[in-house]
């Protein structure tokens, strides 16, 4: 064996070495990547999940949110439209972090678009809410407004539901 003969199968061996490590490197990213997004998934629905929970957990702000669908901010009182302003800030904060990770891929198609249709169907039904984001959608990332925007444009008529019976101004649609 002479000294080229060994320096070439050095070389090829270094060459498989780079392909593996590559190879290996390649796996690394995609399990990452992976994990980040199952993070920020789990991240917009405690988010969201909290929201909930402000509801569920007292039954005052339910009923002031019940009211709050179809009554406007002057009809409620001056304690009642603070919470329900603060509310309505914190939802659509949370669906704008959603909007956020989904424009930079953090959630899929299939994590975001339900998301939307949710949120669409929550400011077809809550008139609070529709009032909200009219008044307030200067506090919002410009892209998420016009997102919004379209979204609730376009959006066919949904209904969100509290033991079968229509909440707010949603319309039931009835298939034939």
């Amino acid at each position: 064996m002479n000294v080229d003969f060994l320096a070439q199968v050095a070389q090829i061996v270094a060459a498989v070495g780079v392909i593996v490590s590559l190879m290996y490197v390649g796996v690394q990213i995609r399990q990452a990547t992976r994990a980040t997004k199952l993070a920020s998934i789990q991240a917009v629905e405690s988010a969201i999940g909290r929201t909930e929970e402000l509801v569920i957990q007292d039954a005052s702000f339910a009923d002031i949110l019940r009211r709050g669908l179809t009554m406007s901010a002057a009809e409620l009182l001056d304690t009642e439209r603070i919470r329900l302003n603060v509310f309505y800030r914190h939802v659509l904060r949370a669906y704008q972090s959603a909007h956020y990770q989904y424009r930079h891929g953090a959630l899929d198609d299939s994590v975001w678009l339900p998301l939307a249709k949710g949120l669409a169907a929550l400011y077809q039904a809550d008139r609070g809410l529709r009032d909200h984001f009219g008044v307030e959608k200067y506090m919002l990332d410009t892209t998420f407004v016009a997102s919004c925007e379209k979204l609730f444009r376009e959006t066919d008529r949904l209904t969100i539901t509290s033991a079968h019976k229509p909440l707010g101004d949603a319309v039931v649609v009835r298939e034939s």
